[in-house]
């Protein structure tokens, strides 16, 4: 009898101690989910502040202090020479136009770049804390509109790309112009329509970060 009940409480024991342990482990795993739910909303704050500077072609105050723009007598010189090339300019007027475009020319693309790193590193970092809060809740899925971010990230990566490429086909063609080349030359003509091509992909890429935008803004 004195074994029976001996087995009774034992059994009854380890029981309560089972209990009393998914209790604790419950209890932990709520708070770890609401710190994560924590994390998770002040990176998805983050990452729509970060979206909506792109989507203004804008970079926040880090950025725009590591990549500043150049000095506004440069600036509007780069400016109104730019928009004359077309149009034809004098030996002295190429070559100032080369010298304030070494100054200016990749600015705002630099300022996109860095910003469309800042964008990718956030999504990463959003991409980890959906990861772990859906080992702690079970669920494939814990978080929302991560994989549209990850689409956005790679599209405004690829919108960066094309900024740059287009700074670096406009620098060719003054640097050709500086040197001596013709306006219609087939070196010029060639880069001109590697630079239509990549405005045109960049049309299409503009339109589609835009709708990702508005999915998850």
């Amino acid at each position: 009898m004195n074994s029976k009940y001996l087995l009774i409480g034992l059994i009854t024991g380890i029981l309560f101690i089972y209990i009393v342990a998914s209790v604790i482990v419950s209890s932990k795993t709520e708070a770890v989910l609401t710190n994560l739910d924590s994390e998770i909303q002040l990176q998805n704050s983050k990452l729509v502040a970060t979206a909506a500077l792109l989507s203004r072609g804008a970079a926040n105050d880090e950025i725009t202090v590591s990549f500043p723009e150049c000095q506004n007598a440069d600036s509007l010189a780069y400016d109104s020479l730019l928009s004359d090339l077309d149009k034809g300019l004098s030996r002295d007027q190429l070559q100032s136009l080369q010298l304030v475009f070494s100054r200016c020319g990749d600015a705002a693309s630099n300022r996109r770049a860095a910003m469309s790193m800042l964008l990718e590193q956030q999504v990463e970092n959003l991409n980890t804390l959906a990861q772990v809060k859906s080992t702690f809740s079970g669920k494939v899925d814990a978080v929302n509109d991560v994989a549209t971010w990850v689409t956005l990230a790679e599209t405004e990566k690829e919108i960066s790309f094309l900024f740059t490429s287009l700074v670096t086909n406009q620098g060719d063609i003054i640097d050709i112009l500086a040197g001596g080349g013709s306006y219609g030359s087939e070196k010029v003509e060639e880069i001109r329509l590697l630079a239509e091509i990549s405005r045109g992909k960049l049309s299409e890429l503009t339109a589609e970060a835009s709708s990702l935008r508005q999915e998850v803004m």
